[in-house]
């Protein structure tokens, strides 16, 4: 048990912190794409970046639509409306009193209208694809939950017998308004200019300057300023290292202690296995030694009962010599007094597949086996009077 707890409980510590370092370098890494984008002051510095295009910029302004959106929940004027509806509902746990509440999405769409960041430079920026980037820009403009209809006595009865019960409709509604304070990071490229293109672009030859989704770069907007953005990613990042460390180090011990664990049942069951052999070898030797001095014994006293005749016999009711039960079973001398495993205290503990009482409490513990004919049973330990 401890040492599937050790196993498992390694390999997971050591896969959440392979987890969280590889989130510390992915914020690390977008942190220093930020800090690499050129800061640009004011809008109308755009002017002089013409000859540099495209090339990653961050730029500070306000929201600008000429055509917002109006959100469904609520009286604000939008360049990005995010809307989300599901179902939602409960269903009891286990056939138990407990229920737990359950989600299933039904709609959600994202719409975008033309916006800009414009500062008080009247230059404009146009930023396309906002809906693809990441940030925080996304502001909460309503969340509600429609009830679902009252249901007759039958409907609440097959809900109760189900298990299962529909709550209502959750509507959420998120957008980025019109006038918001937004840091952007992205490219700065040229778009061919179109009828509805604002008029305080800086445009030349037809074309205007736009800021949208780099081809390998961060597309961030916030309503943090770029320094706290920055500063923000790296303390996650350092938190995650951190966190990574710990995790690794702790399940590092944890599968140490299993190894060490593991080796030193091996060794410990290596070392009775060859103390059994050895012992089964001894007694053996023994047997064989003992056997043959009683046969020789045997022949001298036959021949000296008889007197050198020949056809005597020896003496009635004479009774086999001392050791010799011409039974001929080791197993008997291997169980007859001391444990066969340190041989030094009595058996105590019996092993239920075979029957052999061979071990002592000390040593049948960390047994799965009998040491004398290797059956797979637990221990028992007896108590005799």
């Amino acid at each position: 048990m401890l040492l599937s707890f050790l196993s498992y409980g390694g390999v997971a510590s050591c896969a959440l912190g392979g987890l969280l370092a590889l989130v510390g370098l992915a914020k690390g890494r977008q942190a220093r794409q930020l800090g690499a984008a050129v800061p640009v002051d004011s809008l109308s510095d755009l002017k002089q970046l013409w000859a540099l295009v495209p090339i990653l910029v961050a730029v500070t302004g306000r929201v600008l639509a000429p055509k917002p959106y109006a959100c469904e929940m609520s009286e604000t004027e939008a360049a990005i409306v995010e809307t989300r509806e599901e179902k939602r509902s409960e269903r009891r746990a286990g056939g138990g009193e407990t229920w737990v509440a359950d989600s299933q999405l039904l709609r959600e769409s994202m719409r975008e209208t033309e916006w800009a960041l414009a500062d008080g430079s009247r230059v404009q920026l146009p930023v396309e694809g906002g809906r693809h980037a990441d940030g925080d820009y996304l502001q909460m403009s309503g969340d509600q939950l429609i009830p679902a209809a009252q249901r007759h006595f039958t409907g609440r009865l097959a809900e109760e017998v189900l298990g299962a019960r529909v709550l209502g409709v959750r509507q959420v509604e998120r957008c980025l308004p019109v006038g918001t304070m937004l840091t952007a990071v992205g490219e700065l490229n040229v778009a061919v200019e179109h009828p509805s293109a604002f008029k305080g672009a800086v445009r030349r030859g037809g074309k205007m300057l736009v800021l949208r989704p780099p081809r390998d770069g961060p597309f961030v907007l916030s309503r943090q300023p770029l320094p706290e953005l920055i500063a923000s990613l790296q303390a996650t990042s350092v938190a995650c290292q951190q966190w990574a460390t710990v995790f690794t180090a702790v399940g590092a011990t944890m599968l140490v202690a299993a190894a060490t664990q593991h080796a030193a049942t091996w060794l410990r069951q290596r070392s009775i296995r060859r103390r059994v052999e050895k012992a089964l070898r001894e007694r053996r030797a023994a047997a064989a030694a003992g056997g043959g001095a009683e046969a020789g014994a045997a022949q001298a006293a036959a021949a000296a009962g008889a007197g050198g005749l020949p056809g005597a016999a020896a003496p009635a009711g004479a009774a086999p010599a001392a050791g010799h039960d011409g039974g001929g079973d080791t197993g008997g001398a291997l169980a007859g007094g001391l444990c066969v495993v340190c041989l030094e205290h009595a058996p105590d503990m019996v092993f239920p597949g075979c029957g052999h009482l061979c071990a002592c409490s000390g040593c049948g513990s960390g047994l799965a086996r009998c040491p004398i004919c290797r059956s797979r049973s637990r221990p028992i330990r007896v108590y005799t009077p």
